[in-house]
């Protein structure tokens, strides 16, 4: 059995992408936008099996497994806390809504996803999230998040795909 080398630098190929949740709030909580950066790691070559060093010309020769694997690669992902912003009470719904075009109107999260609490307040919000995103150069796949009390998800077919149930104990 061949013992596999850790992947040198050259060989991985690390994508970014970013994921955001607005949990919207006014009087009694708080509202908060978080950002979480993901950092997935790809082999771009088969795992290295032996490095050798050529008697002809001195040079690290490597060799790689090439054989088709059984399974599909397992991703090394990585996340992190990229940014938290917590509003105070009673911040206006305007304000909150020009911070997030703000932040979604420049790389890296133009056009990445945002999920959006659409409990309460949140309906109205999110209505106005999308109509300014519309109207300016703000972008976010916008995931509306319905909230419920209870243990677990309701299942509704008729539902539309664009709002998603998630019990709070889940």
């Amino acid at each position: 059995m061949a013992k596999y080398l850790e992947p040198r630098p050259d060989e991985l190929e690390i994508e970014t992408d970013y994921y955001a949740g607005l949990d919207i709030g006014q009087q009694q909580d708080y509202t908060a936008l978080c950002i979480i950066k993901r950092h997935r790691q790809i082999v771009k070559a088969g795992p290295r099996i032996e490095e050798k060093v050529s008697n002809l010309t001195g040079k690290t020769i490597t060799l790689y497994d090439h054989r088709p694997k059984q399974q599909p690669p397992v991703y090394k992902a990585r996340y992190v806390l990229d940014f938290l912003e917590r509003y105070d009470l009673g911040t206006p719904y305007p304000v909150i809504n020009d911070r997030v075009c703000k932040l979604y109107s420049k790389l890296p999260l133009r056009g990445t996803r945002l999920a959006v609490d659409y409990t309460g307040p949140g309906m109205p919000a999110v209505d106005w999230l999308r109509r300014t995103m519309k109207d300016s150069s703000s972008y976010a796949v916008l995931w509306p998040i319905l909230i419920t009390g209870g243990s677990a998800a309701p299942r509704n077919l008729e539902e539309p795909p664009a709002r998603q149930h998630h019990a709070e104990g889940v």
